[in-house]
């Protein structure tokens, strides 16, 4: 039995595996479940199934585990941050990560999100919506959990990691292809950007945005329409509408631009996806 497959059995969290390659930070990290973290279980024998090679182990934060994490980055500037708070900070369990960074573990706090730099520079917040390594299951060192379990967070924290009720995010437009080989790929490029990781959620849209302009060359979508699906499945990731819609526009014209010259693909992404792109981009029916 693996190292990794035994962590996630004894763990009693909802697990999920990733990618496990320090040399190329484009997919390290990144899950090798079709859906990402919503492809988390808990079952034995589900977990025996998912982790049958070498990876890490991912576990949903928020409501989903029941755990939100406190997430210091020293190379954004969370060390300082960490210093000159931690005082003030409730003993919890805490993971080293593999950058030398910080994972503060706190009960779930009902509505919390994920969030980047919003308390801090460096000093982000996985909720409702992230996941995060377990890193004690790569070796690395932790703190155990308290006596009395994991903490709530501390009030004083409250007010700058709670952010204002947004309205819910708009549908998909509606549209009916009578080419369904090609609705499932649409269907695939709104999974692969709704699912991108933070760090990667812009380059993925463009990636994927690029992939929709090149079938509005072909004449088989509009550049409208192709242009909303990826903004709209890019806003459901966490990009700002605004940078989600100018993303969106650039890459479906650098597609369809690129389709119609015969120049070369734009929204490469070297490799990215590990050879495994045209898996992700038509995606099977759920």
């Amino acid at each position: 039995m693996s190292k990794c497959l035994s962590y996630a059995l004894d763990l009693g969290l909802p697990v999920f595996p990733c990618w496990d390659t320090p040399a190329n930070k484009k997919t390290d990290k990144t899950p090798l479940t079709k859906n990402g973290f919503y492809d988390a279980v808990t079952d034995p024998a589900k977990i025996r199934e998912m982790f049958t090679r070498p990876c890490l182990v991912g576990v949903p934060t928020g409501s989903v585990s029941g755990v939100d994490v406190l997430d210091v980055d020293p190379r954004n500037g969370g060390r300082e941050w960490y210093e000159a708070h931690k005082g003030k900070l409730p003993a919890t369990r805490a993971h080293r990560t593999r950058s030398g960074g910080l994972h503060l573990l706190f009960k779930h706090l009902d509505g919390l999100r994920c969030s980047t730099s919003k308390i801090a520079p460096g000093i982000d917040v996985r909720a409702d919506g992230g996941y995060i390594i377990w890193w004690p299951a790569a070796g690395l060192e932790f703190k155990e959990y308290p006596p009395a379990g994991l903490p709530e967070w501390p009030l004083w924290l409250l007010p700058s990691m709670m952010s204002r009720p947004v309205a819910p995010p708009r549908p998909y437009p509606r549209q009916t292809f009578e080419n369904k080989s090609m609705e499932r790929q649409i269907e695939g490029l709104i999974k692969t950007v709704a699912n991108a990781p933070e760090g990667e959620r812009n380059s993925i849209t463009y990636w994927a945005a690029c992939r929709a302009g090149e079938l509005v060359a072909a004449v088989q979508m509009g550049a409208g329409l192709a242009i909303e699906i990826i903004t709209v499945a890019a806003v459901r990731s966490g990009l700002p509408n605004f940078e989600a819609k100018k993303t969106a526009e650039s890459g479906v014209t650098g597609g369809r631009v690129a389709r119609q010259s015969g120049w070369k693909r734009c929204g490469e992404l070297d490799g990215q996806f590990g050879g495994r792109g045209e898996e992700m981009i038509v995606a099977p029916r759920q």
